[in-house]
């Protein structure tokens, strides 16, 4: 069976997909921290009840990950929005 072939060569990933790994890496570090914040400062009893509960591991887990995917996708869609919509040297429209 032959590899896949990917219209790049693998040690040169395009710009665009770089540009979303790294924000996406920074919405999830964020995420991380504000799991953490929340769980530590026991927000609405929050802490209390991961270490009541039966599985905490679990608990903890599913609330970082939700909020890994929350914060990365906010972080890539205002990276996304923010892009300037013109290039250097593109023509002006007079509208």
């Amino acid at each position: 069976m032959t590899p896949a072939r990917t219209p790049w060569p693998p040690s040169r990933i395009p710009r665009l997909l770089r540009y979303l790994g790294i924000n996406l890496a920074l919405g999830a570090a964020f995420a991380v921290l504000f799991t953490a914040a929340l769980i530590y400062a026991n927000v609405a009893g929050l802490g209390e009840l991961i270490a009541n509960s039966g599985d905490p591991i679990l608990v903890v887990i599913l609330l970082g990950f939700m909020n890994v995917l929350t914060f990365g996708s906010l972080a890539m869609g205002i990276s996304i929005m923010t892009l300037p919509w013109r290039r250097d040297g593109d023509p002006e429209d007079d509208d």
